[in-house]
């Protein structure tokens, strides 16, 4: 019996099945085919230009017209604060999974920071939003899509193709490792390595080739210019061949350590291990 994707998905349909325990595509434990799509790019404000963060407290806010997502199984969302809250503000983002489950997801901001608030959850569409705690300032909020898309199963990648072809399969840790050079143990200085998936930076490993007797030398990660916070690592000139660690002082994927694709690493030249993760 060949499996057929749902192709139509009517609002306030809610398609859900609880505790279903078959599915044709799965019941043989063989590679399970789905597409998703072609993506539409990142857009900040797409759901919302300008929403009031001083809105009245538990009042529904409509929009316009309901967001319906490109993506066959939806994407996540981002909020944007025009400007530095004063508080520790919160709106609730109502909508429905593909399947048209509801669901809702909510967005903390924080005093004094302008900071993009990415959200984990991917909507199929985006209905209503509903202010919790008013912003102290008089902002405004944009909401827009996220660079995470929704999956139909929670499994393993085995192969992935993109327009058609074959493309590089990363699953687990991945270590990327350079030479120090010893010039940089005075001046310091960085490399960059370009991200080939999207992850976190999970561990940095470092150690020293020979007896230095200079200063030991700090290094550290960053994104964006922004250093990882506690992720830290001191080497010991002196003391050839001893392993040292660092892990950030928040384990795992969060806003201070995650990347997208393509994006810049700046490595002073240790060896960093760099965990995909699935969305």
């Amino acid at each position: 019996m060949p499996a057929v994707d749902r192709q139509f998905r009517s609002r306030g349909v809610n398609q859900y099945v609880p505790r279903m325990a078959y599915a044709t595509n799965m019941v043989h434990t063989q590679p399970v085919i789905f597409s998703l799509g072609t993506p539409a790019a990142v857009v900040a404000n797409s759901i919302l230009a300008a929403g009031s963060a001083q809105a009245t407290v538990n009042v529904m806010q409509f929009l316009a017209s309901v967001f319906t997502m490109v993506e066959p199984y939806g994407r996540t969302l981002r909020v944007t604060p025009s400007g530095d809250p004063g508080n520790s503000f919160a709106v609730d983002i109502f909508g429905e999974d593909y399947l048209g489950q509801p669901m809702a997801e909510r967005f903390t901001g924080a005093s004094g920071s302008t900071a993009i608030l990415y959200g984990k959850k991917a909507f199929y569409r985006v209905i209503s939003w509903v202010t919790r705690v008013v912003s102290t300032n008089a902002i405004t909020i944009a909401v827009g899509t996220g660079f995470r898309l929704g999956l139909p199963y929670k499994s393993d990648i085995v192969w992935n193709m993109e327009a058609l072809l074959p493309v590089n399969t990363y699953k687990r840790d991945t270590q990327f490792q350079h030479e120090r050079a010893a010039a940089f143990a005075i001046t310091g200085g960085s490399t960059f390595i370009r991200a080939p998936f999207p992850g976190f930076v999970k561990n940095l490993f470092a150690y020293a080739d020979s007896a230095g007797g200079g200063a030991n030398p700090v290094i550290t990660v960053k994104l964006g210019g922004t250093a990882i916070t506690g992720l830290t690592v001191t080497l010991v000139d002196n003391t050839p061949g001893i392993l040292q660690q660092g892990v950030p002082t928040t384990a795992g994927y969060n806003a201070n350590n995650r990347f997208i694709k393509d994006q810049m690493i700046e490595m002073p030249q240790a060896q960093l291990v760099i965990e995909w993760v699935l969305s």
